[in-house]
């Protein structure tokens, strides 16, 4: 009976770890679009969670600033026509799940050509995911965009290779 209750409960843990990594993905590939096109605001809009949120600290002119915004305003700041390329290319991630809840820690390159070895800039991201009805959804993403490259971002991954398998 136990033996039957704990290969039941992994059967059912793994499909549900392999659709969050699916999402995960289907998070850097739907932020990412060609020159003169915009991101998949359809497939960022299944993504999110209604009222999540999109939190931020960059760095202009040395000077941290820190942004908050609910997520659907986030989306709608993407819905455009953007005359240049943007790649979102994961090179890390740890995923932690404990029942309905995962937290997911990744390290994203950003590059204005698909085709470009070094990034234009690297991010340390932590998002927040919940499980409704066998479907993942991001409840928060928070992202940092180093001012500087002196951290240590990658964590275990390698420059210029996509965990997300960008194809374009």
């Amino acid at each position: 009976m136990i033996i039957s209750l704990l290969a039941t409960t992994l059967a059912m843990t793994e499909p549900s770890n392999l659709l969050l990594e699916k999402q995960v993905n289907n998070l850097w590939n739907s932020l990412s679009n060609d020159p003169q096109s915009k991101p998949n605001i359809d497939s960022l809009n299944q993504l999110f969670k209604e009222n999540a949120i999109v939190v931020g600290i960059t760095y202009k002119n040395g000077e941290a600033s820190f942004n908050l915004m609910q997520a659907s305003k986030f989306i709608a700041s993407q819905n455009r026509i953007k005359p240049n390329g943007f790649y979102e290319c994961e090179i890390s991630r740890e995923l932690r799940v404990s029942g309905d809840f995962a937290t997911v820690l990744s390290v994203v390159e950003s590059r204005r050509n698909l085709e470009q070895k070094k990034a234009d800039f690297t991010g340390l991201n932590s998002m927040q995911w919940v499980n409704v009805g066998n479907d993942w959804k991001l409840i928060s993403l928070y992202y940092y965009l180093p001012y500087d490259e002196k951290g240590d971002l990658l964590l275990s991954g390698t420059p210029g290779k996509c965990l997300n398998q960008q194809t374009r």
